[in-house]
């Protein structure tokens, strides 16, 4: 050991990079590629981009697994207001994912109705009215049986109370 004070240059600093990127390539850790100032993991990247992935790549074997579909949300959804939202000024890309959007739901409406067979304003506001009655219905039924179960917990509250106190009243 000289106990000199270590000098490093632009030419050893390379080297130490080169070396550290050697290793982590081997061992599948991040490794700075040039011209990047952040580290780049290949499992961050995906299954397409492993070694054994491009390598198949290279040679022309490789497949890439189909994507999952993604499944459309259902339910009802809005319309957007393009000419007065500010997302839609300020984001060329906002507003034609806006527009996307309407045109969908739009189907979906036009869909409903088909399936329906509602062809007219009347029709469309008759079944609207008949699920409204329906919906009314169902709530008074559930009123009515929330009041029978309040009734029954009670009643099991009393006799609990009943059959606790009477075993202790007979007993000599």
């Amino acid at each position: 050991m000289t106990h000199h004070k270590y000098v490093s240059s632009k030419k050893s600093y390379y080297q130490i990079r080169g070396e550290s990127g050697r290793l982590c390539k081997e061992h599948g850790l991040s490794v700075v590629t040039s011209g990047k100032e952040r580290c780049t993991c290949s499992k961050t990247l995906g299954e397409a981009y492993t070694v054994e992935a491009i390598t198949e790549r290279i040679a022309g074997t490789y497949r890439a697994k189909p994507k999952a579909l993604r499944q459309e949300k259902t339910g009802v959804s809005m319309l957007i207001d393009i000419q007065n939202s500010i997302k839609a000024v300020e984001s060329k890309g906002y507003e034609q994912w806006a527009k996307i959007h309407n045109m969908k739901q739009a189907a979906k409406t036009l869909n409903f109705l088909t399936e329906h067979d509602i062809s007219e304003y009347e029709q469309l506001q008759a079944v609207l009215d008949e699920v409204h009655t329906e919906s009314e219905n169902t709530t008074a039924t559930l009123k009515g049986l929330e009041k029978r179960l309040s009734d029954i917990s009670l009643l099991m509250k009393n006799i609990s109370a009943y059959q606790q106190t009477k075993g202790g009243l007979y007993t000599v």
